[in-house]
Protein backbone atom coordinates (compact mmCIF):
# COMPACT_ATOMS: atom_id res chain seq x y z
CA UNK A 1 0.00 0.00 0.00
CA UNK A 2 1.41 3.41 -0.92
CA UNK A 3 1.48 6.30 1.50
CA UNK A 4 -0.74 9.17 0.45
CA UNK A 5 -0.05 12.70 1.57
CA UNK A 6 -3.34 14.50 2.00
CA UNK A 7 -3.46 17.55 4.23
CA UNK A 8 -7.24 18.07 4.18
CA UNK A 9 -10.34 16.13 3.33
CA UNK A 10 -13.73 17.63 2.81
CA UNK A 11 -16.34 15.33 4.21
CA UNK A 12 -19.83 15.72 2.90
CA UNK A 13 -22.41 13.84 4.92
CA UNK A 14 -25.46 13.56 2.70
CA UNK A 15 -28.80 11.81 2.56
CA UNK A 16 -32.06 12.99 1.03
CA UNK A 17 -30.47 16.30 -0.05
CA UNK A 18 -29.29 17.01 3.52
CA UNK A 19 -25.64 17.95 3.52
CA UNK A 20 -23.24 18.95 6.23
CA UNK A 21 -19.63 19.80 5.40
CA UNK A 22 -16.65 19.23 7.66
CA UNK A 23 -13.01 19.95 7.02
CA UNK A 24 -11.04 16.97 8.24
CA UNK A 25 -7.31 16.76 8.72
CA UNK A 26 -5.45 13.65 7.62
CA UNK A 27 -3.28 12.72 10.57
CA UNK A 28 -1.47 9.57 9.46
CA UNK A 29 -0.34 7.92 6.24
CA UNK A 30 -2.34 5.04 4.84
CA UNK A 31 0.51 2.68 5.77
CA UNK A 32 -0.48 2.87 9.42
CA UNK A 33 -2.49 0.25 11.23
CA UNK A 34 -6.25 0.60 10.94
CA UNK A 35 -6.37 0.60 14.74
CA UNK A 36 -4.94 4.12 14.61
CA UNK A 37 -6.92 7.20 13.71
CA UNK A 38 -6.69 8.11 10.02
CA UNK A 39 -8.97 11.14 10.05
CA UNK A 40 -9.42 13.72 12.81
CA UNK A 41 -11.73 16.72 13.05
CA UNK A 42 -9.96 19.99 12.35
CA UNK A 43 -10.19 22.49 15.26
CA UNK A 44 -12.00 24.86 12.89
CA UNK A 45 -15.00 22.48 13.08
CA UNK A 46 -15.12 22.18 16.87
CA UNK A 47 -17.79 24.91 17.00
CA UNK A 48 -20.20 22.42 15.42
CA UNK A 49 -20.07 20.13 18.48
CA UNK A 50 -21.94 20.98 21.68
CA UNK A 51 -19.02 19.92 23.90
CA UNK A 52 -16.99 22.87 22.59
CA UNK A 53 -17.41 26.38 24.02
CA UNK A 54 -17.56 28.00 20.55
CA UNK A 55 -20.76 26.07 19.76
CA UNK A 56 -22.77 28.44 21.98
CA UNK A 57 -22.41 31.25 19.43
CA UNK A 58 -22.49 29.12 16.27
CA UNK A 59 -25.49 29.86 14.07
CA UNK A 60 -25.29 26.62 12.09
CA UNK A 61 -25.70 22.99 13.00
CA UNK A 62 -24.43 21.95 16.43
CA UNK A 63 -24.26 18.21 17.10
CA UNK A 64 -24.75 16.56 20.48
CA UNK A 65 -22.52 13.72 19.24
CA UNK A 66 -19.04 14.08 20.71
CA UNK A 67 -16.06 14.94 18.52
CA UNK A 68 -14.50 11.59 19.44
CA UNK A 69 -17.65 9.66 18.48
CA UNK A 70 -17.84 11.55 15.18
CA UNK A 71 -14.18 10.83 14.43
CA UNK A 72 -14.76 7.14 15.22
CA UNK A 73 -17.74 7.05 12.85
CA UNK A 74 -15.75 8.70 10.05
CA UNK A 75 -12.79 6.37 10.54
CA UNK A 76 -15.16 3.38 10.45
CA UNK A 77 -16.37 4.56 7.02
CA UNK A 78 -12.96 5.63 5.73
CA UNK A 79 -11.81 3.80 2.62
CA UNK A 80 -9.10 5.53 0.61
CA UNK A 81 -10.41 4.03 -2.63
CA UNK A 82 -13.67 5.97 -2.11
CA UNK A 83 -12.01 9.40 -1.87
CA UNK A 84 -13.05 11.80 -4.63
CA UNK A 85 -10.81 14.52 -6.00
CA UNK A 86 -11.34 18.05 -4.72
CA UNK A 87 -10.34 21.41 -6.13
CA UNK A 88 -6.62 20.80 -5.51
CA UNK A 89 -4.39 17.71 -5.13
CA UNK A 90 -4.36 18.01 -1.32
CA UNK A 91 -8.18 18.27 -1.08
CA UNK A 92 -10.30 15.11 -1.22
CA UNK A 93 -14.00 14.41 -0.63
CA UNK A 94 -15.36 11.50 1.37
CA UNK A 95 -19.11 10.86 1.01
CA UNK A 96 -20.82 8.86 3.74
CA UNK A 97 -24.44 8.24 4.75
CA UNK A 98 -25.98 10.89 6.98
CA UNK A 99 -26.81 9.38 10.37
CA UNK A 100 -27.38 12.73 12.11
CA UNK A 101 -30.92 14.03 12.41
CA UNK A 102 -29.58 17.27 13.92
CA UNK A 103 -28.16 18.65 10.67
CA UNK A 104 -29.72 21.89 9.49
CA UNK A 105 -30.34 21.72 5.78
CA UNK A 106 -29.87 24.49 3.31
CA UNK A 107 -32.37 23.22 0.76
CA UNK A 108 -36.14 23.39 0.58
CA UNK A 109 -38.59 21.44 -1.55
CA UNK A 110 -40.04 23.30 -4.50
CA UNK A 111 -43.80 23.54 -4.01
CA UNK A 112 -46.66 25.37 -5.70
CA UNK A 113 -46.53 27.89 -2.85
CA UNK A 114 -42.87 28.86 -3.38
CA UNK A 115 -42.26 28.09 -7.07
CA UNK A 116 -43.11 31.66 -8.12
CA UNK A 117 -40.27 32.92 -5.92
CA UNK A 118 -37.61 31.02 -7.88
CA UNK A 119 -39.01 30.86 -11.42
CA UNK A 120 -37.01 33.07 -13.78
CA UNK A 121 -36.78 33.65 -17.49
CA UNK A 122 -34.29 35.15 -19.86
CA UNK A 123 -35.28 37.92 -22.24
CA UNK A 124 -32.85 38.54 -25.06
CA UNK A 125 -31.76 42.15 -25.38
CA UNK A 126 -31.03 41.71 -29.09
CA UNK A 127 -31.96 39.11 -31.74
CA UNK A 128 -28.39 37.77 -31.69
CA UNK A 129 -28.62 36.76 -28.02
CA UNK A 130 -29.90 33.35 -27.13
Amino acid sequence: MKAVSVSHLLLVVSQNHKQQRFTLTRSLSTKCSMTKKIVVIDPFCFRQFSEHEASKNHGGTVFSLSIQDFEDMINDHFDESKLKNGYAPFCKHLFIPNTCDEALINVLPITLENEHLIRTKYDARTESEV
